[in-house]
């Protein structure tokens, strides 16, 4: 039924005329990454009752993956990206959800610090974090 009546919309001329004509706006993707951990994503997630950081070079793909017993602050995860700019070098974009962790006063001020630009992915586009949301899949499996 539900065929018929979009067949029925689609084939009246006066339907079509009056119709929305909301265009959809292109996605907007960021360049890729030029160099490894040029460019990183982050997310916080929960399988189990554990709590994880994963942080993905988006050149690579590669995932770095920390365990903490408790939702962790954002003290904790400037600790984390504190060891991977040492390991890595400093990247000169964090990708997140907006979490608080990273939306913290105390987040802004260190990639303000290391001149880091914090993006913030859509809360309602989820795969705009793509490369955190891909990585978070696959620990969920592991």
């Amino acid at each position: 039924m539900g065929n018929e009546i979009a067949q029925m919309v689609e084939s009246c001329e006066e339907c079509q005329r009056y119709r929305p004509q909301q265009q959809q706006e292109p996605l907007q993707s960021d360049p890729p990454a030029s160099r490894p951990f040029e460019s990183v994503s982050a997310d916080l997630f929960e399988y189990r009752g554990r709590h994880f950081l994963v942080i993905v070079d988006r050149y690579s793909g590669w995932p770095i993956v920390h365990h903490h017993d408790k939702v962790p602050k954002a003290a904790q995860v400037i600790k984390v990206f504190k060891t991977i700019i040492r390991d890595h070098g400093i990247p000169n974009k964090i990708r997140s959800d907006g979490g608080r962790q990273f939306a913290s006063r105390e987040f802004q001020d260190f990639c303000q610090d290391y001149d880091i630009v914090s993006v913030v992915s859509s809360a309602h586009y989820p795969q705009s974090n793509g490369h955190a949301e891909a990585a978070v899949k696959a620990m969920k499996l592991l």
